[in-house]
């Protein structure tokens, strides 16, 4: 099915290795996946829990895995033909009124995250 709608909009299909990097991220590779990403901003000051959380993976970086991953992330990313809200993970804080606004001559308002969100 998500093949045929990526075909429809002139995307070519997801190969067997992204749906396979996505399950696995999807599922148990969540955490270590994760981790391997953000062990890149662990060298910013109060970032070394996740240089910590890194060692435990024994190191392996996952290069492959989120290289796929990110491929069929961004390809799935062509099906996406509105905005929509997203709330994920954030307490204790208060967004900028600026992060709710439109920008100038449209597009999407927001922010970014480091790592894939499975939302």
């Amino acid at each position: 099915r998500v093949n045929e709608r990526l075909r429809v909009v002139g995307i070519s299909p997801l190969q067997r290795d992204e749906f396979i990097a996505l399950r696995l991220y999807l599922g148990p590779m969540y955490w270590k996946i994760n981790a391997a990403i953000r062990r890149v901003i662990s060298h910013n000051p109060g970032q070394e829990v996740r240089t910590r959380d890194f060692e435990e993976l024994g190191g392996n970086p996952y290069k492959t895995t989120i290289h796929v991953t990110s491929s069929a992330v961004v390809r799935l990313s062509k099906l996406q033909t509105r905005n929509s809200v997203v709330y994920t993970g954030f307490a204790n804080g208060r967004l900028p009124d600026m992060f709710w606004r439109e920008p100038e001559g449209g597009g999407p308002c927001g922010g970014t995250e480091l790592v894939f969100r499975g939302t």
